[in-house]
């Protein structure tokens, strides 16, 4: 019987170690698979595709961030040539989020009617365990003062897995400026406050309910106020009503249900 009962324990560990290989093998070539997949649609992203002349992007204390086509944006409000083919290929497509020196370099979804499409979705709407940055259902864009994007914090850094370093000041004044445009207009935005909370409970800040617009200054102030009390560091920047903003959020696992958001707003 100790002998049967043996057999049975060991074919029992070589079945667990056995499956648990075959988990983390799945999961390293599906991490693989879906960073080339990425890496391949943002190839195809280029601002070579507009010829006219570009300019030098500055912040306030004249030090050049990058150089853009001086025609930020579309006049008669098509889309932006670098983002049209992806565009008819998939018309969730809202925008392009993009942070030098990350692997941030995404395209950005939206869906109305099923908010959360994305979230183990991937461009070409294939299931995918990381998904794909998604902004919240209530945003309008030229309307909303404050446009709030998801993505996964995945721990190979794939989606926005990397903003675990912004927890550190000094990772943030090398990572500051983050490029998000539209599908009408390119855009450059300054984080100005990195904070964490907590969500499903009545403890943590529910920073995703305010989207902001039609003038709601005392709303938009508040916002600024809330952000700034849970802060992780002084980044010495603030916003006035009047600028746009960009909350982009990610899970944080120091406590259950946390989130790790940076927000951001339109210097350009």
């Amino acid at each position: 019987m100790r002998r049967v009962l043996f057999y049975v324990i060991l074919v029992a560990l070589i079945g667990v170690i056995l499956y648990s290989g075959y988990q983390i093998a799945d999961y390293l070539i599906t991490s693989h698979k879906n960073e080339s997949d990425f890496n391949e649609i943002a190839e195809r992203v280029t601002t070579e595709a507009y010829e006219g002349e570009t300019e030098a992007v500055t912040d306030d204390d004249g030090s050049v961030i990058e150089y853009l086509p001086v025609e930020a944006y579309i006049e008669d409000g098509s889309v932006l040539p670098e983002y049209r083919d992806l565009a008819e290929e998939n018309p969730d497509l809202v925008g392009w989020i993009r942070i030098g020196g990350t692997k941030v370099d995404y395209p950005v979804m939206q869906t109305k009617k099923v908010p959360e499409y994305y979230l183990r979705k991937n461009f070409h709407k294939e299931y995918s365990l990381a998904g794909t940055p998604f902004m919240q259902a209530d945003c309008v864009i030229g309307e909303s003062d404050n446009l709030i994007i998801y993505g996964h914090h995945m721990k190979n850094g794939q989606m926005f897995g990397g903003f675990e370093s912004y927890k550190k000041k000094d990772y943030y004044e090398d990572h500051k400026y983050v490029r998000f445009d539209t599908l009408t207009h390119r855009g450059v935005y300054k984080i100005f406050c990195v904070f964490k909370t907590t969500v499903y409970d009545e403890v943590g800040y529910k920073y995703y309910q305010f989207v902001g617009g039609y003038g709601d200054e005392k709303a938009y102030n508040e916002y600024i106020k809330n952000i700034r009390s849970l802060q992780l560091y002084d980044t010495g920047i603030t916003a006035e009503f009047g600028d746009e903003l960009l909350t982009l959020s990610t899970c944080e696992y120091s406590a259950e249900n946390g989130r790790l958001v940076l927000v951001c707003k339109k210097i350009w």
